[in-house]
């Protein structure tokens, strides 16, 4: 009878004048009831909450529907609000006029549903903020924005003691303790533009549960947010620098402040092709699918020249509404780049650049 294992060990040799591995462990294949994915449980949906394409089918929106769907909270009714916060409810156009990136706007949906306080970056332009509004519109929600500067000062955040002959000494909210006490989506924009000490000031508020102490109010300084108020913070960096000094304002944040949040999203600009939906819902039928489709193949390559150092302006979103308003008041392409993004280019070889990748787009200026 022969010995198997001289069998086992002439294969394994055979295997090693072939070239072939030699495995130290036969794979075992899995049994029938271990295949698939065990690793996680799928959790009960919350109660009462909604697939994110149902939220946009309440409101007939077009949308290419990715490989997640998550469960957000349903929308609010305008009843649920009082008559000053309703005022600060987005403007249903909001929802007309965005088109929708599901890879970044469901995550946000997600984000805000769970409380998870998202910090959204992108590129100049990309949308980041505007996609915070539009969560908002979806939700019927109040929503505010506060737009952060190097000289802004806690005061403006959390709020102050005045005095005057009428009403003696009496505290005033900030932003944040007004909309937190409502039930806002409140979004602190280009967050990284404060002073890293002014962050600091909201370190609890930004953790799970988290909330608002008012330092300098003289009694009830703690602000417990409404069950309904949701926190976003959007910036062009994490918080953590740009080494190419594209976004030179922007400050570092103590990593204790950015390790405080549960989500981070990041939203780059839109394809080709959604961009060319965005002209059409921008400016309907007075321009023409032609023109519209040159303009963002002469913007990806803008884009692409900036992404690659040869060039030091962005070209988002915003430049390329502002471009094609001109090139249609003037009913001349070289006209709307030329006054609404080539006169602003750092240099002259920025500017031979860009017009070179025009000339391979239009055929000349």
């Amino acid at each position: 009878m022969s010995d198997p294992r001289k069998k086992i060990l002439d294969e394994m040799m055979n295997r090693v004048k072939r070239g072939g591995e030699v495995p130290l462990v036969e794979p075992t294949p899995p049994k029938e009831e271990e295949k698939g994915n065990k690793l996680f449980k799928t959790p009960a949906p919350p109660k009462g909450w909604i697939k994110y394409s149902a939220l946009l089918d309440i409101y007939k929106v077009e949308y290419v529907k990715g490989a997640y769907d998550p469960y957000v909270l349903p929308p609010y009714k305008d009843s649920d609000w009082d008559e000053a916060s309703r005022q600060d409810i987005p403007s249903k156009k909001i929802i007309q006029e965005r088109i929708v990136n599901w890879e970044v706007d469901s995550k946000i949906a997600e984000a805000l549903s769970i409380n998870a306080k998202p910090i959204i970056t992108s590129p100049a332009g990309a949308g980041k903020t505007t996609g915070v509004e539009f969560y908002a519109a979806l939700m019927r929600q109040p929503f505010a924005r506060m737009n952060m500067n190097g000289n802004i000062e806690p005061d403006a955040i959390l709020g102050k003691i005045q005095v005057s002959p009428d009403k003696g000494t009496y505290w005033v909210d900030g932003l944040y303790p007004a909309c937190l006490k409502k039930g806002y989506i409140l979004c602190e924009d280009e967050w990284t533009k404060a002073p890293s000490f002014v962050n600091m000031a909201t370190q609890w508020l930004r953790e799970e549960g988290g909330c608002l102490r008012l330092y300098d109010k003289p009694e009830d300084q703690v602000v417990v947010p409404d069950s309904r108020a949701r926190m976003a913070y959007t910036d062009n960096t994490l918080g953590l620098g740009d080494g190419l000094d594209k976004y030179a304002a922007s400050n570092i944040q103590d990593i204790s402040t950015i390790n405080r949040h549960g989500y981070f999203i990041y939203a780059p600009y839109l394809k080709e092709e959604e961009e060319v939906k965005l002209l059409k819902k921008w400016f309907g039928e007075t321009i023409t699918e032609q023109f519209s489709s040159l303009l963002v193949r002469f913007g990806a390559l803008v884009r692409g020249g900036y992404t690659e150092g040869e060039i030091t302006l962005a070209w988002s979103p915003r430049t390329l509404k502002n471009v094609a308003t001109l090139c249609l008041a003037h009913s001349n392409a070289w006209y709307g780049v030329e006054n609404a993004y080539y006169n602003a280019l750092a240099d002259d070889s920025e500017r031979a650049a860009v017009k070179l990748w025009f000339e391979q787009v239009f055929g000349g200026v």
